[in-house]
């Protein structure tokens, strides 16, 4: 019997790759701010280069539940250069709107097979997306107040602490 479908097996592999993605773009972004002595903004990109990495492990102990060898498949270079925290801000925003429409994708496929556990993970993904639409949306908003680095670099580091 078989419990995943192909496409299921296609659309997480690509969630993997998508997910590693986003974690080489925000591990570029890192290095930049660190590069420019944006300490805070820094460290919000290496905690999110990190958790782009742990959302990756769902997809694939997913399958790997399902005796599925997962399939890393070749990631790009990432943008190496920056204008401006603007800029990086506006690319990170432009990288969640995108996964946040793929993982809206699974859940729609999910339901469509029925796939139940499929909905289960499609769900986790889902609510970290609102978590971090959330975070983008708000230091996009600060930015918009503020032409300030280390006043937007500051409020990046509250935000972290809350979280921490």
């Amino acid at each position: 019997m078989e419990l995943i479908s192909q496409k299921t097996i296609d659309i997480l592999n690509l969630r993997i790759q998508q997910e590693q993605t986003a974690s080489k773009l925000y591990e570029q972004m890192y290095l930049w701010l660190s590069d420019k002595s944006l300490i805070n903004s820094a460290e919000y990109m290496k905690h999110n280069y990190l958790s782009e990495l742990e959302h990756a492990s769902w997809a694939k102990e997913y399958l790997l539940s399902f005796d599925i060898m997962p399939e890393l498949a070749t990631i790009e270079e990432p943008v190496n250069n920056f204008s401006s925290l603007q800029d990086i801000f506006d690319k990170v925003y432009e990288q969640e709107v995108l996964t946040t429409k793929q993982c809206l994708e699974l859940t729609k496929h999910a339901m469509d097979e029925p796939d139940y556990n499929l909905l289960t993970l499609a769900q986790k993904f889902n609510a970290e997306q609102v978590h971090e639409m959330n975070e983008i949306n708000n230091i996009l908003d600060v930015l918009k107040l503020s032409t300030d680095l280390l006043i937007v670099d500051h409020y990046i580091g509250d935000m972290l602490n809350k979280e921490n």
